[in-house]
């Protein structure tokens, strides 16, 4: 399994960045794992729209899912130039898909065009297949519906925050990952209930025993060594910073 990092700003782009937006792929599934500002230019640098197996949202903000109106405009067209075979799965969170009907109403009734391309659904408490990913899903502590993902398949197994608060609940959902891409957005002195520091995404890796920690979901300027030696302090795996355009192995321990 290969993660592509497409985007790890938030809540805005810096200059040539983008906002959350991260390819994972194996055996030549493609899986969209968030949307945000950004991502749609970016996903077009690894992979043309029309091959995405499916997308995944975490949650409806819009740092997260912006962009998931550029991609229907792109699969609409994919679709009706005969470049898309099948429409992409879209796996929204529990009770969003009003919610995002409603944003495109206020658009002007997009939701025709974009079901050219994508197919609409939720996820829920159970597992998900997608080609050869199995997903599941838990809840974040945050201010919106928002959702962990983890998606294995026989190469290893990706966990990934979304946006979430320290809730050592989380720890059991964890447990097992071969890498864990979880938010870093506050610097240490900084508290917020719905955003962790890194050295509380360290404190999540190293509780939960996964195998490698990445850190993501930073402001533009944001001290990236830093984040690295506060996960460090309390995490004794290894640790980096998803930069755009760096893959990472998603692998078993041999």
């Amino acid at each position: 399994m290969e993660l592509v990092i497409i985007g790890n700003s938030s809540p805005f782009p810096g200059p040539k960045g983008a906002c959350p937006g991260y390819l994972v792929r194996a055996d030549g599934a493609n899986i969209l794992l968030d949307c945000g500002p950004g991502t749609v230019a970016g996903l077009q640098a690894f992979c043309p729209v029309e091959e995405l197996t499916g997308v995944i949202l975490s949650h409806l903000h819009p740092d997260h899912a912006a962009d998931l109106f550029v991609l229907g405009f792109a699969l609409g067209l994919a679709s009706r130039e005969g470049r898309l075979q099948n429409r992409v799965p879209l796996y929204l969170p529990p009770d969003n898909t009003k919610r995002l009907a409603d944003l495109c109403d206020a658009f002007g009734d997009l939701l025709g065009f974009y079901r050219e391309g994508l197919t609409i659904g939720e996820y829920g408490e159970g597992s998900l297949k997608i080609g050869p990913f199995t997903l599941s899903f838990t809840p974040a502590r945050h201010n919106m519906e928002a959702h962990l993902v983890k998606i294995a398949s026989t190469d290893g197994i990706l966990t990934y925050s979304g946006d979430t608060g320290l809730d050592m609940e989380l720890v059991d959902f964890l447990a097992g990952s071969n890498l864990f891409l979880c938010e870093a957005t506050l610097d240490p002195e900084e508290e917020h209930p719905s955003h962790l520091t890194a050295a509380q995404a360290g404190l999540l890796a190293a509780k939960a025993g996964v195998d490698q920690l990445l850190l993501t979901h930073f402001r533009p300027g944001a001290d990236l060594e830093r984040k690295k030696r506060d996960a460090a302090q309390v995490f004794s795996g290894p640790v980096d910073v998803a930069l755009p355009g760096a893959r990472h192995l998603v692998a078993k321990k041999p």
